[in-house]
C-alpha cells in the first residue's frame, strides 16, 4: 500500500507496516452517554464486549431522542466553557 511513496526501496524497506483505525472506546466515549445511556440500552457489560458487533447492533434500540438530546446537553456544556 505504501510502496508507492518509497519507489527505489523493496516492499521489506518500506517503513510503513500498517496504520490501524482502532478507538479506545474508553476515552471516546462520554461517560455519561456510557454510564446512562449505553447502560440502560446495550446492557452494563457493554465496554468490556464493545468488541462484539451483537452489542453495536443494539445501538439501534436506543431513541432518537435521548442520543439527541445527550448531543445538545454537551454542546450546550461545550458552549459555556467556551
Amino acid at each position: 500500500m505504501w510502496q508507492q511513496l518509497w519507489p527505489g526501496r523493496s516492499l521489506e524497506e518500506v517503513p510503513i507496516d500498517h496504520i490501524t483505525n482502532g478507538v479506545h472506546v474508553p476515552s471516546w466515549v462520554d461517560r455519561r452517554l456510557g454510564n446512562v445511556i449505553f447502560n440502560r440500552y446495550l446492557g452494563r457489560t457493554w465496554l468490556e464486549e464493545h468488541d462484539q458487533s451483537r452489542i453495536w447492533g443494539l445501538v439501534d434500540e436506543i431513541p432518537d431522542d435521548e442520543l439527541w438530546r445527550h448531543h445538545h446537553a454537551m454542546k450546550e456544556q461545550c458552549s459555556s466553557k467556551g
